[in-house]
């Protein structure tokens, strides 16, 4: 997925939980079984 003008997670290290949801949905799932990885994944 091509993010225009720019991805901001390359400098925050965060992604939002609606990214995450719609272009991560493996991980998306697995941190919705065990919480702690989103804070692990610094999902904002």
């Amino acid at each position: 997925v091509e993010k225009f003008p720019i991805d901001k997670s390359i400098f925050t290290g965060m992604v939002s939980e609606e990214e995450l949801q719609r272009e991560h949905a493996l991980e998306w799932e697995a941190m919705k079984e065990d919480p702690s990885l989103m804070e692990e994944a610094r999902v904002k």
